[in-house]
């Protein structure tokens, strides 16, 4: 039946088609379709990890947006298939573990401090094989009308992309590139990111994303981030290893900066060794974010200096999220912030919903909590009122809340309440 079809038809069908996964299976069961869903099938491509058991959501049993393929394979239709090409809006290419075991706060520090340290070193050993480098400039320049590049390897490829996007800034590949929207970078040394300071340039860009940077034992992090770009308006970082020099470059470096994404939680060296802390983020956006919009924040340190004075300079930010064990900032934030959200909502703490939600009515017009269950989202509730009671708090048997009284505060204020099961919390 489906064979009948005019192949204009068949293409409408694919792209209505929820799930990728539920579109290949069709596809084996008609050639017609097969032919006419290629393009949408390869509309984004992401290697697999070998060290991931699924891709997607594993509740839906969906595959993800993309085909899961090896680099090769997916080279080779694209040179058998050059009518595909132009329909590759997504490419990622990633040889990084899925996941990276949490420290647990029951071990000795001194263990944990050596098993993240392990962990870290090894993801950024990890590279493309050196006869998939040059695949990378390859597709870069065949894949005409590509939005997002991930590349979150080392080293790979660095130095021929940044050959690439000079080409195409001197008109020697006038179409690659130009159309490219976000870059995602992995773990990379200050000569890389000098290297391919012609690709931030391009008009187009406007999101960037770093992992890391790839020290030694005895080098430094650089303090000075050799690039300009007046057209990048997100830049994501997700490492503790950028200091508070590294920002403020990237801030002055930006000048149209209006989202700022500092991930300090996942994918990053030990936290108690970040060279930066949340009192110096909030400075350097003082200083350099007078355009920023959103800021995202999201620290696991061990220890941390209490906030000492109200954030100010930041004329136009409205949208700020932090994890919990930043619930201490909220008072200190600017009154011009009108949305706020808390995520990693849990910990060990006893009482206190109800301040929270109180300091949103009157500092905020909305507040949205992230939680895994009601059981966490209890616990944190007392976060707030320990850290504005400090000590006094410490001794009191204080019941914690239950369930329906924190759900009547949260109807009451207008606070936002919303279950994320399977993500880590702490």
């Amino acid at each position: 039946m489906l064979d009948k079809l005019p192949l204009e038809i068949l293409f409408e069908v694919a792209k209505s088609i929820g799930t990728h996964s539920t579109l290949r299976n069709l596809c084996l069961t008609s050639k017609a379709l097969s032919d006419a869903a290629q393009p949408v099938l390869f509309s984004t491509y992401c290697e697999p990890k070998s060290t991931q058991k699924f891709l997607g959501n594993p509740d839906t049993g969906d595959a993800g947006p993309w085909i899961t393929i090896s680099l090769l394979q997916f080279t080779r239709t694209i040179i058998l298939r050059p009518d595909l090409a132009r329909h590759v809006r997504t490419l990622k290419i990633s040889t990084l573990a899925s996941e990276r075991h949490p420290a647990l706060s029951t071990w000795p520090h001194q263990l944990n401090v050596e098993i993240v340290k392990a962990e870290f070193t090894a993801l950024e050993a990890r590279n493309l094989e050196p006869r998939l480098e040059s695949v990378v400039p390859f597709l870069l320049s065949t894949l005409i009308n590509i939005r997002i590049f991930l590349i979150d390897t080392s080293e790979c490829a660095i130095e021929k992309l940044a050959e690439l996007g000079s080409a195409a800034q001197d008109g020697r590949y006038p179409r690659p590139l130009w159309k490219l929207k976000e870059l995602h970078l992995g773990f990379l040394s200050k000569q890389s990111l000098a290297e391919s300071a012609s690709v931030l340039e391009l008009p187009t860009l406007k999101e960037l994303s770093i992992k890391g940077w790839m020290t030694t034992e005895n080098e430094k992090v650089p303090s000075q981030l050799q690039l300009a770009s007046s057209n990048v308006q997100r830049v994501s970082l997700y490492s503790g290893s950028f200091d508070i020099d590294s920002i403020k470059a990237l801030l002055s470096a930006c000048k149209n900066l209006q989202v700022l994404r500092y991930n300090c939680f996942e994918n990053c060296r030990p936290a108690w060794t970040s060279p930066s802390e949340p009192q110096q983020v909030f400075s350097a956006i003082q200083s350099h974010g007078q355009r920023l919009r959103e800021l995202q924040l999201e620290f696991n340190l061990l220890r941390m200096d209490p906030p000492t004075e109200r954030v100010t300079g930041c004329p136009n930010l409205k949208y700020v999220t932090v994890n919990a064990g930043l619930i201490e900032y909220l008072q200190f934030l600017p009154d011009c912030i009108e949305h706020i959200q808390i995520t990693r909502c849990g910990g060990s703490s006893v009482w206190g919903f109800l301040e929270l939600a109180k300091l949103k009515e009157t500092h905020f017009r909305s507040m949205r909590l992230i939680t895994v269950n009601a059981d966490r989202l209890v616990q944190v509730s007392g976060l707030f009122s320990n850290m504005m009671m400090r000590q006094e708090c410490w001794n009191k048997q204080v019941p914690l809340p239950s369930m329906t009284d924190i759900q009547d505060a949260a109807r009451r204020y207008h606070v936002e309440i919303i279950f994320e099961p399977g993500k880590f919390e702490v």
